[in-house]
């Protein structure tokens, strides 16, 4: 929301004017006002109505948002896109080491946002619960969706064969 009570707007209005895109398609609104000439209750009116009509848009940006977050498909192995299945091996003294996790990344305003859930320390079930959960705190939507799509353990054979895949492995 821009405030143009003072000075005017490049089009030369006066009052507070809201703007957003959803769905691409640009909502505008202008609440007209002038510092200078109309009464405080006036410009305050104009002012109100003015943040009335930028929440009703961020609702319907939020809700817009929902819709595509669940009409997309994942990309990778994960049925949420957002939590990734994590693996990590190292051999030492001739001994395999495995890790595993539940990871998030996202990235917002420019830095990214990441935490893993460790399986060793979770349990894998509970592990996805709490990506699930850390994802839609991110997001700000309800987790039980998401919880509701766990993969079960198979997911890791399948993480295997596409790591060894990708090393160039046959086995």
């Amino acid at each position: 929301m821009k405030d143009h009570t003072r000075t005017p707007s490049p089009s030369g209005t006066y009052g507070f004017i809201v703007r957003r895109t959803i769905n691409g398609e640009t909502h505008q609104r202008s609440f007209p006002a002038r510092a200078d000439r109309d009464p405080p209750d006036v410009v305050e009116k104009a002012r109100q109505a003015a943040l009335e009509y930028d929440a009703q848009l961020l609702r319907a940006m939020e809700a817009a948002r929902e819709r595509r977050r669940q009409a997309r498909k994942p990309k990778g192995l994960s049925p949420v896109s957002g939590v990734q299945p994590m693996l990590t091996d190292s051999e030492k003294n001739g001994r395999r080491y495995e890790y595993r996790a539940w990871g998030v990344r996202k990235y917002r305003n420019g830095t990214t946002i990441q935490r893993r859930f460790s399986v060793a320390e979770y349990g894998d079930q509970r592990a996805w619960e709490e990506a699930c959960r850390f994802l839609a705190q991110l997001e700000g939507i309800d987790p039980e969706p998401l919880i509701r799509q766990y993969p079960g353990v198979g997911i890791w054979d399948r993480v295997w064969a596409q790591r060894k895949n990708t090393r160039g492995e046959t086995k």
